[in-house]
């Protein structure tokens, strides 16, 4: 298939294009190549079944650092 541009350089996709589909020009020698770029699939975090145990957490505090700090300061 053939497209032409306009005076402003424009080129009409035909119609399996979509609005909002993402394109990446490829220069193959004195060719330009129109790459149809796929979205990233959504990663969604699993989720346990279990809820969390109230009483495992009760002795941990979470303001205090996890780790001891690299430098002899103190806490600012």
């Amino acid at each position: 298939m053939k497209v032409i541009a306009d005076q402003k350089r424009r080129v009409v996709l035909p119609k399996p294009c979509a609005p909002g589909d993402v394109y990446e020009c490829v220069s193959i020698g004195d060719r330009i190549v129109l790459e149809r770029l796929q979205k990233p699939e959504r990663h969604v975090p699993p989720i346990s079944d279990n809820p969390l145990n109230p009483k495992l957490m009760e002795g941990i505090d979470l303001d205090e650092p996890a780790f001891p700090p690299m430098t002899d300061e103190g806490l600012a």
